[in-house]
């Protein structure tokens, strides 16, 4: 009896527990998904509440149609065990399970999430892998890019469509590949000149192969959600070379004819004055 008491209102107090902690995840940490093992505890006490509520249904059944009043106490202790174990193994087996793949994106037993975002109902789960710690992944049906942006759960996943996935791979700093084509957070490339067997990103800011020398930039100041890759005119590839390390600025690029900064929203080219360095 305690137990089919207690155990639903430990249930509920916890959920507005979770509910703060969840916040506090969110707002003191910048990674996306900082707090993403707390949808798996939640979702193991919603098949607790449902697996409790069925067992109430079978105990008033049995008193109300079959009338066992004088077993009542006993048939209460059955399914108060049950109940018991029920909770444990969907704590356990559910919340437990749970473990990072990649990236921002986790799994546990039923689920698979991209940060707070349940997408298993997106993805085939059984085949869904992540590249690397990117945003991008597959499974046997689709390459995908995770859109962080996204506000439904059903964009959060974009397919790219015509991705080769024997051969798709992420290279890093938002891009990926396959044998036929280089893609930009999760976009095709269609920049003229390109050469994909030479492709390479630098870091965040910059990119270049043989042909030519890129750098990135925000076009929609709103958001800052949508990037785009950009040609420098008159860059010359052969000496250009930007930081990829984390210990300088990796905004800032040169090569024999000029220093460029880049803070995404800005563009800036220094020339080289001529006799410099001699």
């Amino acid at each position: 009896m305690i137990i089919f008491v207690i155990l639903p209102v430990l249930a509920l107090v916890s959920l507005p527990v979770l509910s703060a902690l969840d916040l506090a995840f969110s707002m003191f940490s910048d990674a996306p998904n900082s707090g993403a093992w707390l949808l798996p505890f939640v979702n193991s006490f919603v098949f607790f509440w449902i697996a409790w509520a069925a067992l109430l249904i079978i105990f008033v059944f049995s008193l109300v149609f079959r009338k066992l009043e004088n077993l009542s106490e006993k048939i209460l202790k059955y399914l108060s065990a049950i109940l018991g174990v029920l909770f444990l193994v969907t704590v356990f087996v559910i919340t437990f399970s749970y473990r990072p793949i990649g990236g921002d994106f986790g799994k546990d037993y039923f689920h698979t999430y991209y940060g707070y975002t349940e997408i298993g109902g997106y993805v085939d789960q059984a085949t869904f892998v992540v590249l690397g710690s990117s945003k991008y992944a597959k499974d046997d049906r689709h390459a995908y890019y995770a859109n962080a942006y996204a506000t439904n759960p059903q964009d959060m996943m974009e397919i790219i469509p015509g991705a080769d996935l024997s051969t798709f791979r992420s290279i890093g700093k938002g891009f990926a590949e396959d044998k036929n084509n280089i893609y930009f957070e999760g976009q095709e490339l269609a920049l003229d000149g390109l050469d994909e067997a030479t492709f390479v990103p630098l870091n965040v800011y910059y990119a270049k192969d043989k042909n030519h020398a890129y750098y990135m930039s925000i076009s929609n100041e709103t958001t800052g959600a949508v990037e785009t890759i950009n040609v420098i005119p008159d860059a010359d590839v052969q000496t250009f070379v930007a930081a990829a390390n984390g210990t300088e600025d990796e905004s800032v690029a040169k090569d024999k004819n000029a220093t460029y900064v880049n803070n995404l929203y800005s563009f800036i080219v220094t020339p080289v004055k001529a006799g410099a360095g001699k």
